[in-house]
């Protein structure tokens, strides 16, 4: 995106900054593993431009910010980079979801980017997106989810990320929403646990 990366097309200084970068790296610990930045939108083009400057030698990880109205549609997104990265014969490589989020600012703030949701749709997104994920994980080579965001201020009118914590700061009192309950709900499920009287939980 020209507002991350102002030089455009990006591609050939990012694969140079790649290379250098994955030098250093490496000269100080030789066990380092380099993700690539997170792409976002669609990042199956910018992926692809990746390659064709040269990049496939200089990461070990794709990272994706798969933003989009439905969760299903994320699992497309993911499924539109492996195919670049296995004509590239990247087909090892794993794919990490550095950030995924649906912002609860539905209704709050004028400004929409296109996945908005209330808090309560929030929470359903999170679980579907979670739970199918981890059903794919392996034939998509899925190695790492990251939600976004724990704890959000949920002041401002103009940003909808500003509404994607699973918990917002209110005044001085930090409140849990719906989807903290849902991540939590759900991640104990996929681990073979149920909840129990916090903290403890029961696991086969």
């Amino acid at each position: 995106m020209p507002g991350f990366w102002l030089d455009q097309p990006f591609a050939p200084d990012y694969v140079g900054l790649l290379r250098a970068t994955r030098r250093e790296l490496r000269q100080a610990d030789p066990r380092a593993r380099i993700v690539l930045a997170g792409l976002v939108y669609d990042s199956w083009d910018a992926l692809e431009q990746v390659y064709r400057a040269g990049g496939r030698r200089w990461f070990d990880a794709v990272a994706l910010h798969p933003f989009t109205r439905r969760p299903d549609d994320v699992l497309r997104i993911l499924e539109r980079n492996r195919i670049v990265m296995t004509r590239h014969g990247d087909a090892s490589k794993p794919l990490l979801l550095s950030e995924l989020s649906w912002p609860s600012s539905l209704g709050r703030i004028p400004v929409r980017y296109g996945y908005e949701t209330d808090e309560r749709g929030q929470g359903r997104r999170l679980t579907r997106a979670l739970r199918m994920l981890a059903a794919h994980r392996r034939r998509l080579g899925i190695r790492r989810v990251y939600w976004y965001t724990w704890l959000t201020r949920e002041t401002s009118q103009s940003y909808p990320f500003d509404y994607a914590g699973l918990r917002r700061l209110q005044a001085t009192r930090v409140r849990s929403k719906p989807a903290l309950r849902a991540y939590r709900r759900t991640a104990l499920s996929l681990e073979g646990c149920r909840p129990g009287p916090r903290p403890a939980t029961r696991c086969r």
